[in-house]
């Protein structure tokens, strides 16, 4: 898929790896960029790299985040 194309809502909750509602949810709420196209949704690739990115960025954190508490109370061998 190049960076022009627009993944259907199916599409990209697939590869978000999220249901179709949470994305939908995400949408509007303002958390996924969107357009309208008649009654279709149309999100572009780029905004559903994106939030991936972030989201994996986010993951890393907070596992990064657990991992150093878990040393500072002795868990790790």
């Amino acid at each position: 898929m190049s960076a022009k194309e627009e993944p259907s809502p199916e599409q990209a909750s697939e590869m978000l790896r999220i249901s179709l509602r949470t994305l939908l949810k995400k949408i509007d709420a303002g958390e996924i960029a969107s357009h309208s196209a008649g009654s279709q949704r149309v999100i572009a690739i780029t905004d559903v790299l994106a939030y991936r990115s972030v989201q994996r960025e986010r993951a890393q954190r907070a596992l990064r985040r657990m991992r150093d508490e878990a040393d500072e109370m002795g868990l790790c061998v």
